[in-house]
């Protein structure tokens, strides 16, 4: 370990580059570390090693972005967005280090929405507009990040903002109309999202992006738009085998339920429009006691603690299932969410009956239920069993 220690010492003495400094701390990284998912351990390896060097402005400021990064990839979004704002306002910074920068708050900020920490990321993209012009594909992401606030509902956001998500949605895609289409099809599938999300109906949200198809990346989407709706429909339902967060210590697997109609819910405490949605769910529940209802939780480590609170206050008795990993989990990407809430129900055969039966409003939501519901099968009667 001291020869280690020593060796890495000695590279730093001759490191002239950033790129020299990043290769001594990747390389005093264990192959663990490397791969671990939501580690600091390359953010700490990095910060150490920049403490050592001795680099030309230009150089330090590239390391510190790399640090500022691997904070954000370490799950540590406030430490990534100090470090960020701390090189933007550096004498030295040249303008691809100000894009990437601002880059980097604006990716921040989405990370601190998505855990629940909804102020710090207003603050954060207050901080970051009043900072200045940092090229088009900043000032894109910067839209992209106030259209994920506009789409967080809660008691002061309501579907009427919906409309200024999408403007900002739009405006995002018009400064990348120059970038590789690669980049802007994220854009699109959050923009169809939205629409979803302020109530349009599939028919519509279609239309939009076939209107599109000139730009390769809307004729992407849209390719696989056409059946994006009712791609798992008709199809056997995914495993949905976790653990019990409601009753820790005892297991869950659907496949006990087959024969049995169920509505899968993925929600989070710290996500807003889950909140919304929840009441709608409650009243399905009560009004149709033959269709099971599964809690599947997107929380974090940082927010299971909130959990409890959030079934107490929504009245969710029915079981909740859970890995606790938030988005680093393996559910949401066997179910294919890649949003929040959402809703899929499964026929009695095990097989989808319906998805995106998310509302723009909690009415919406459950008259989109009650549809999907009458679709069903008439189930056998006592077909559901009451949860141990």
């Amino acid at each position: 370990m001291r020869l280690v220690v020593l060796l890495a010492a000695a590279a730093l003495l001759r490191a002239a580059s950033a790129s020299d400094v990043l290769a001594v701390a990747d390389a005093s990284l264990t192959e663990v570390q490397r791969e671990e998912p939501g580690s600091t351990a390359r953010a700490e390896a990095i910060a150490a090693a920049l403490e050592g060097a001795d680099l030309p402005p230009i150089e330090r400021l590239t390391v510190r972005l790399a640090l500022a990064e691997s904070w954000l990839d370490g799950h540590q979004p406030l430490r990534c967005a100090e470090i960020a704002a701390a090189v933007m306002k550096d004498a030295a910074l040249t303008d691809p280090l100000r894009e990437r920068a601002a880059l980097a708050r604006a990716a921040a900020a989405r990370a601190l929405l998505r855990d629940g920490s909804r102020e710090a990321a207003i603050a954060e993209l207050d901080a970051l507009a009043a900072a200045g012009e940092a090229g088009p594909r900043a000032a894109a992401h910067l839209h992209i990040a106030r259209a994920e606030l506009g789409m967080a509902l809660n008691d002061e956001r309501k579907p009427s903002d919906i409309p200024a998500a999408l403007t900002a949605l739009d405006a995002a895609l018009a400064l990348l109309k120059d970038v590789p289409p690669a980049e802007r099809i994220p854009v699109y599938l959050l923009r169809l999202t939205t629409m979803e999300r302020g109530g349009a109906k599939p028919p519509e949200v279609l239309a939009w992006i076939q209107a599109r198809v000139a730009d390769p990346a809307a004729a992407e989407v849209a390719a696989s738009a056409i059946t994006a709706g009712d791609r798992m429909v008709g199809q056997p339902a995914p495993a949905l085998k976790a653990p019990r967060l409601d009753k820790p210590g005892q297991p869950f697997d659907l496949a006990a339920l087959r024969g049995k109609p169920v509505l899968v819910d993925f929600f989070a405490s710290w996500c807003a429009p889950c909140a919304a949605v929840a009441p709608a769910v409650a009243r399905f529940a009560a009004q149709h006691p033959d269709i099971h209802i599964i809690g599947v939780s997107l929380d974090n480590p940082q927010t299971m603690g909130d959990l409890p609170a959030f079934l107490a206050k929504h009245a969710i008795t029915w079981p909740v299932v859970g890995e606790s990993l938030g988005w680093d989990g393996e559910l949401d990407d066997a179910w294919r969410v890649d949003g929040i809430p959402s809703l899929i129900l499964v026929n009695a055969d095990g097989t989808v009956a319906a998805n995106e039966l998310v509302g723009g409003t909690t009415q919406e939501t459950f008259d989109k239920l009650e549809e999907a519901m009458r679709a069903l099968p008439k189930p056998a009667k006592d077909a559901r069993a009451p949860f141990p």
